[in-house]
């Protein structure tokens, strides 16, 4: 059985298919009811080269890796010498550190995200 679309007026507009259609469940008197043309879609590697190929872009492209190469690099740094200080010698809160950084990884980051709008 076929549902009828309605619209505010009364009118049939359109005809949708029921669960109650079985086996021909997309099918009409004139045809197939989803119609699917050929692959519209072609895909090619051109937006590729001509990105890669305009000047602004590549020189942003080196200007981006610039900066996560030198932000990689002074975060390692900073980092192992923290580490370095915090294994090696004893300092007031030094045996809880350990229990902090564990908590904050096992805390999913999501829930630290707080609501914005109203």
């Amino acid at each position: 059985m076929l549902c009828k679309g309605i619209d505010l007026a009364g009118h049939n507009t359109h005809r949708v298919p029921s669960s109650l259609d079985g086996p021909d469940l997309f099918q009409r008197a004139g045809g197939n009811f989803f119609h699917t043309p050929g692959m519209v879609f072609k895909p090619t590697i051109r937006n590729y080269v001509d990105a890669f190929t305009h000047k602004p872009v590549l020189r942003a492209l080196i200007n981006s890796s610039i900066i996560a190469l030198l932000t990689t690099l002074i975060s390692v740094a900073a980092g192992s010498m923290g580490a370095y200080a915090a294994a090696r010698f004893r300092f007031r809160g030094s045996r809880e550190i350990p229990i902090i950084v564990l908590f904050g990884r096992m805390i999913p980051s999501i829930t630290f995200v707080v609501r914005i709008s109203s």
